[in-house]
């Protein structure tokens, strides 16, 4: 039976969004969407949820520089004193026919005939997009005007995930969502592989010009050399760090 959206009591309905946060740390966002009437505006709320949770300090930004959202996954979730987020299943688990009937969740079509909700690579355009707007300030109200995908994503109606016992400690409250996977950035990692580039070659001239009573040519670049090697060593420990970091949060098996 194909469903459209419900006219809940109070209105609420909120998105549940997942960012890693550190290693093992994962932030839960509440998007509060009750007003949202088009997909744009859910993205819009989505980055600025997403940056949010981020943060916007030098450290953060250095760190974020380097990854960048690359999947997402339908997750079901715990939250312990608001903070404490534990991902339990992924990476397509939407909130089941009866949490839709008794009025707690809603979503377009239930049960929904084709997974995911919302392909990946459609909503890190969806994503981007809202990225780009924010930082140019540019409003394009044509884009993305219409509302599938707001009507496709699992919603929580009427509460907040928050008012439960999960803001006290007391025990763990559950819920669907999205989970935001970060993976390396391609581009800033060539971008560090270009600025060794050039640190190598720089040192290989300065050593030469410095000691070219001394050195011969050979001799400086073999300098130049060791340097590149070193560095390109450090940027292969960097890259595998950052590996490490994501792979914690990759889609297992259950």
């Amino acid at each position: 039976m194909e469903r459209q959206d419900l006219n809940n009591g109070n209105g609420k309905k909120y998105l549940e969004v997942c960012v890693s946060s550190g290693r093992h740390t994962v932030s839960l966002g509440e998007v509060n969407i009750s007003s949202v009437t088009s997909d744009a505006q859910l993205f819009d709320e989505i980055w600025k949820t997403y940056r949010g949770i981020k943060g916007t300090d030098w450290r953060t930004t250095l760190h974020n520089w380097f990854l960048e959202p690359d999947d997402v996954l339908f997750v079901l979730f715990g939250v312990l004193r608001r903070h404490q987020v534990g991902i339990y299943k992924q990476p397509l688990e939407i909130p089941p026919e009866v949490e839709v009937d008794e009025g707690r969740y809603d979503y377009y079509e239930c049960p929904m005939k084709v997974l995911p909700p919302m392909p990946g690579n459609i909503f890190l355009h969806y994503l981007e997009h809202a990225k780009r707007k924010a930082t140019s300030k540019k409003e394009t109200p044509m884009y993305h005007a219409d509302s599938t995908f707001l009507k496709r994503l699992p919603k929580k109606l009427e509460t907040s995930i928050f008012d439960g016992d999960a803001a006290g400690g007391s025990s763990i409250s559950y819920g669907w969502g999205i989970h935001i996977v970060e993976r390396p950035s391609t581009s800033a990692l060539y971008s560090v592989a270009a600025f060794q580039a050039f640190v190598s070659v720089a040192i290989c001239f300065i050593v030469f010009g410095a000691t070219s009573a001394t050195l011969v040519l050979d001799q400086a670049i073999g300098i130049g050399q060791y340097t590149a090697g070193v560095l390109a060593l450090l940027n292969t420990a960097f890259y595998f760090s950052l590996q490490a970091y994501c792979n914690y949060f990759s889609p297992r098996k259950f």
